[in-house]
């Protein structure tokens, strides 16, 4: 039987977590997150083969769009690092690895680079500060 990864699509009070989540981790940049979601999911089949076996599964996408908004950027769609949301003991973590991303794609968009080392009132150090296993 084929596994198939995602199989149900996130519920609309998981995808306000992660939204929050998202928020939270970019609130340096005053980030407004919007997670859009397929009506029905898109599912890509995937296979690893070796000599002596091969490996099929299913990923199932629901994730259609992210939007990104703060005072500098508008309607920036990005897509998540990860390839889904479920509910794990690990969703904050999962959160901060793509709110990392997402701030990748804003200096991208903004032609900046972070300042190094860091200084005083630039947002991308901040993000750290809030990593999930950060001592504070």
């Amino acid at each position: 039987m084929t596994k198939i990864f995602h199989k149900d699509a996130p519920s609309p009070e998981l995808i306000k977590r992660y939204e929050e989540l998202l928020n939270y981790y970019l609130s340096s940049h005053q980030a407004k997150i919007k997670i859009v979601l397929y009506e029905e999911s898109l599912d890509i089949t995937c296979f690893r083969e070796t000599l002596s076996e091969r490996h099929e599964w299913v990923e199932r996408i629901w994730i259609q769009d992210v939007i990104v908004n703060t005072p500098e950027v508008k309607d920036l769609s990005v897509t998540l690092f990860s390839d889904g949301i479920e509910e794990s003991d690990k969703l904050d973590a999962q959160a901060w690895g793509d709110a990392h991303h997402i701030q990748d794609m804003l200096y991208k968009e903004l032609k900046r680079l972070p300042s190094s080392p860091p200084k005083d009132g630039d947002p991308y150090w901040e993000l750290w500060k809030k990593h999930p296993t950060h001592p504070s």
